[in-house]
């Protein structure tokens, strides 16, 4: 009886070793590369540049909200004080709300984009939970 049983075992570890082997790959897909601190995310597809890319992580605690909030007042105040509206991409994708936000500053003079950068980089690097890219892509926009 302990034969039939040692057979069974030993042919589906080796049918569930070979079908665990193969990968399957599409043309389609975009290739990205998660990216680490300082480094810009790279892709395969082409997407626009963004002046500003932010993304708001989480280490199994939920992102920075306080700093996302100082963040969110400061986006109201400079809209306010320049009288215009940003053009902001907004991607959440996490469970403990994680987002992306892609400024395309384009509508606005170098000197204001770059104060704007500045500033949000003065804001954002109280943060370890948040990444800050200048001219990148938005590594999860659809």
């Amino acid at each position: 009886m302990k034969y039939p049983v040692i057979v069974f075992a030993v042919l589906m570890m080796a049918v569930s070793c070979k079908t665990s082997k193969e990968t399957v790959t599409t043309s389609t897909e975009a290739t990205l590369t998660v990216p680490k601190k300082g480094d810009k995310p790279v892709s395969s597809v082409n997407r626009p540049i963004y002046p500003l890319y932010i993304s708001f992580f989480s280490r199994s605690s939920g992102i920075d909200h306080k700093v996302k909030e100082e963040y969110d007042k400061f986006i109201l105040q400079f809209e306010s004080d320049n009288k215009l509206k940003l053009k902001v991409e907004i991607i959440k994708w996490g469970r403990e709300g994680e987002i992306d936000m892609c400024f395309m500053l384009s509508d606005i003079s170098k000197k204001k984009q770059k104060d704007f950068i500045l500033k949000s980089k003065e804001i954002l690097g109280k943060s370890d939970t948040v990444y800050i890219y200048e001219d990148a892509v938005c590594a999860r926009q659809k």
